[in-house]
């Protein structure tokens, strides 16, 4: 699936939702553009409409937050990595 983020958030839906959400990092993709397409499609009836952006970015980050709560945090030796706050902070992302 397809991931693209132009940096200009007043270029396009898309590109606003993920800089809402944070999802604007090519080597750290969280959400394709299929999925953003219909999130936002979901609450303005438009894959391109930008009447509700943060409605869709709140959802987005609900979604993302799913995602990393699925994963299990994990630690060997000093080295942690800890899913759980991944999801965590993208759950209180969605309600700033």
């Amino acid at each position: 699936m397809a991931w693209t983020y132009d940096g200009d958030p007043s270029a396009n839906a898309r590109d606003a939702i993920r800089f809402l959400c944070g999802d604007t990092d090519t080597n750290d993709q969280l959400l394709n553009d299929a999925e953003v397409a219909w999130v936002n499609n979901q609450i303005t009836g438009s894959d391109t409409a930008t009447t509700g952006l943060y409605n869709a970015a709140y959802r987005c980050c609900l979604l993302i937050a799913s995602k990393f709560s699925r994963l299990a945090d994990q630690s060997v030796g000093d080295l942690k990595v800890s899913m759980s706050q991944k999801a965590k902070a993208y759950r209180e992302q969605a309600t700033e």
